[in-house]
């Protein structure tokens, strides 16, 4: 079973992130940084690897989006505090992180339906 993503959200949404990669790592937070182009990476990936009919509801890509989605808390974990609280990179993890979940829950979805037939 696939599922459509709403892949000009989730390239926006890594377009955004990548914008704040950059300046984290400029203030010292390298892995934090690091996290963010991995996860904007993914997403960028996932949004293109839809297949016409759908990303495949499956162990791997649901994977790939907790991933994602992991990465992307403990980047949220840092940006919440100075210099970065004030710079809109926390709002761009939240963002990436309600649009990775939506997913997920839809793979999730069609993933169970799969394991019940």
């Amino acid at each position: 079973m696939s599922i459509l993503v709403p892949q000009n959200q989730l390239r926006a949404a890594a377009k955004t992130l990548l914008a704040f990669a950059v300046p984290v790592q400029q203030f010292g937070a390298v892995a934090t940084s690091g996290l963010i182009s991995t996860v904007a990476t993914e997403m960028f990936n996932l949004a293109s690897t839809q297949s016409t009919i759908g990303l495949h509801a499956n162990a791997v890509n649901i994977c790939r989006v907790q991933t994602c989605m992991e990465n992307l808390r403990a980047a949220a974990l840092v940006l919440a505090e100075p210099p970065f609280a004030a710079d809109g990179g926390r709002d761009a993890v939240d963002d990436a992180l309600t649009l990775l979940t939506q997913v997920n829950a839809d793979l999730l979805t069609y993933d169970d339906e799969l394991k019940a037939a």
